[in-house]
C-alpha cells in the first residue's frame, strides 16, 4: 500500500509520479470547479480561452483573479500538503520546516536581500532578452514569445485595477498565491525529491530552479528566473524553513504591483522596468549588498535540519 508507511521511504520515482499525478488531478478538478462557478462570482461565463487578450477591460479582472487563484490551489497547494502531509509521519510538515525555529532577523535579512537584487536580476533579464534561438528553432521562439507576450498582457490588465482593493487583491493574486503555492511545490516537494534522488544539495537545488523557470514558458526571462529560483531553493535548503523562500518570492513578485500603484499616486512615470538601466553603481552596490545579505543567512543557516543539511 502507498500510505501504508510514509513517503520519505518510498523511492523517490514513486514519490514524483505521485506528485505529478496529484498535480493533474487536482488542478483539473479546481479547473472545472473554477469555470462552473465563474458567472456566478464573477459574472461572466467560464471559459478557457483567455478572451481578454484581444479585448483588455477592466470588468474581466475579477474573472481572471478568480481563475488564477482556484488554478494555484487545485494545481500546487492541494497537491503539495498531501505530499507534505504524508511525508512522514512522525514529524507532521517536516518538509516545511514547521518543525524549525528561524530567527526574526533572518526574515528582515531575506527581505531586504530580495530588495538589493532588484538591479542585478534585472540586468540579467536585459542580457537575456538579447539571446536569440537557432534559427531551426524559430517556431518554438515564436510559440515562446507568443506566451510570454500573453503572460505580460494579462499581469498589465490586472494592474490597471483601481483602488485599494484592486491593490490589495493584485497583492494577493499576483505576489502572495504564487509565492506560496510555487513553493510548496517545487522548494517544498520537487526539492526534496530529488534531494533523496541526487545526494547532491546544490544539484537538486538547480535542477529544481531550471524546472520552476521552464514551466513559466517565457524564454526572455528563463536566466533570471532560474537564479532566482535557485536563491529560493538555497534560502529553502540553509534555514529548513519553506516560509523563507515564500518570502523572498512574495517580495519578489509584490515590488511590480507595488511600483505600479506607487508610480500611479504619485503620478510619477518611473516603474520597475527602469531598473533596466540602472547605472553600473547601483547595479555594484545591488551585487555588494547581496552578497553580505547572502552571507548572513548563510552563517545562520539551520545546522540541525536533516532534510537540508549544511554546506
Amino acid at each position: 500500500m502507498l500510505f501504508d508507511k510514509p513517503l520519505r521511504d518510498h523511492p523517490p520515482f514513486l514519490q514524483f509520479i505521485l506528485i505529478f499525478s496529484l498535480c493533474i488531478a487536482s488542478g483539473g478538478l479546481f479547473t472545472l470547479i473554477a469555470l462552473q462557478l465563474a458567472e456566478a462570482v464573477t459574472g461572466i461565463p467560464g471559459q478557457l480561452v483567455p478572451f481578454w487578450l484581444d479585448n483588455p477591460e477592466t470588468r474581466f479582472i475579477p474573472y481572471i483573479w478568480w481563475m488564477q487563484s482556484m488554478s494555484a490551489v487545485g494545481l500546487f497547494v492541494v497537491p503539495g500538503i498531501v505530499w507534505a502531509y504524508y511525508y512522514d509521519y512522525s514529524t507532521s510538515w517536516e518538509p516545511l520546516g514547521f518543525h524549525h525555529k528561524t530567527r526574526t532577523k533572518n526574515y528582515i535579512v531575506t527581505a531586504l536581500l530580495m530588495l538589493a537584487v532588484l538591479p542585478l536580476v534585472y540586468v540579467v533579464y536585459q542580457l537575456n532578452q538579447q539571446v536569440e534561438l537557432p534559427a531551426a528553432w524559430s517556431s518554438l521562439e515564436k510559440s515562446l514569445q507568443e506566451a510570454e507576450a500573453s503572460s505580460e498582457k494579462t499581469i498589465d490588465l490586472l494592474l490597471t485595477a483601481k483602488g485599494s482593493m484592486g491593490f490589495v487583491l493584485n497583492i494577493i493574486v499576483i505576489a502572495l498565491l504564487p509565492a506560496i503555492s510555487e513553493e510548496l511545490i517545487f522548494r517544498g516537494v520537487l526539492q526534496n525529491i530529488l534531494r533523496k534522488a541526487v545526494a547532491n544539495p546544490h544539484l537538486a537545488v538547480w535542477v529544481t530552479a531550471l524546472i520552476f523557470s521552464a514551466i513559466h514558458m517565457q524564454w526572455y526571462g528563463f536566466v533570471p528566473r532560474m537564479l532566482l529560483g535557485a536563491l529560493f531553493g538555497y534560502l529553502y535548503f540553509w534555514s529548513g524553513q519553506l516560509s523563507l523562500a515564500v518570502l523572498a518570492h512574495f517580495v519578489n513578485n509584490a515590488v511590480a504591483v507595488v511600483f505600479e500603484y506607487v508610480s500611479k499616486a504619485a503620478k510619477s512615470p518611473f516603474n520597475e522596468t527602469q531598473l533596466l538601466e540602472s547605472p553600473w553603481w547601483l547595479v555594484l552596490l545591488s551585487a555588494l549588498f547581496s552578497g553580505i545579505f547572502l552571507r548572513y543567512l548563510y552563517l545562520h543557516r539551520n545546522k540541525t535540519n536533516d532534510l537540508t543539511p549544511t554546506l
